[in-house]
């Protein structure tokens, strides 16, 4: 059996001490975002100014109050300072902006520009409503999806605006 040192014990503790303060730093920082979800690959990300809006990036949306209520309900959000709701903001890809062509029959996946996106059908079991559009997107609608199967995104409360963008998020970790 190893011996522990008093070396290695003072290593090992300022290692603990380091990682649990940077954590406790950057969550109460507002600089880096962390995503308890699995919707999205990664955990960590920086928070950079919008500019301008590119469908494929990800982004932090803060949800509309009717979404953020629903949203506490399942599960699916935690209470957080970061939105005027005053719960987290939802970390998804930018799908769609106005004057996009939407198909979303609320069945299967969501088309794009004739293009479909994977992963974007609401699951048959959801009590959820589901989102159905067929046309172009208004001014100021944004879709926000992922590609996971149990994601609370636009296919089931629909577009939302371009005020309800907290922040461009780039993948840390």
């Amino acid at each position: 059996m190893a011996r522990i040192t008093l070396k290695r014990l003072i290593l090992f503790s300022a290692a603990a001490i380091l990682i649990c303060g940077s954590y406790a730093f950057f969550a109460y920082s507002n600089t880096v975002l962390f995503n308890r979800s699995h919707s999205l690959p990664g955990h960590i990300y920086l928070r950079k100014e919008i500019g301008t809006f590119k469908t494929g990036d990800i982004y932090a949306v803060c949800p509309a109050k009717n979404i953020a209520h629903t949203g506490k309900i399942i599960g699916s959000l935690i209470d957080s300072s970061l939105c005027p709701t005053g719960i987290s903001p939802l970390i998804k890809i930018l799908a769609a902006m106005p004057g996009d062509y939407i198909e979303a029959d609320g069945i299967h996946d969501i088309k794009i520009n004739g293009k479909t996106f994977k992963g974007s059908a609401p699951r048959k079991d959801s009590i959820l409503p589901v989102y159905i559009f067929n046309g172009r997107l208004p001014d100021d609608s944004y879709l926000i999806l992922t590609p996971h199967f149990d994601s609370f995104d636009s296919r089931y409360f629909g577009t939302v605006q371009q005020q309800n963008f907290l922040s461009h998020l780039s993948l840390v970790f």
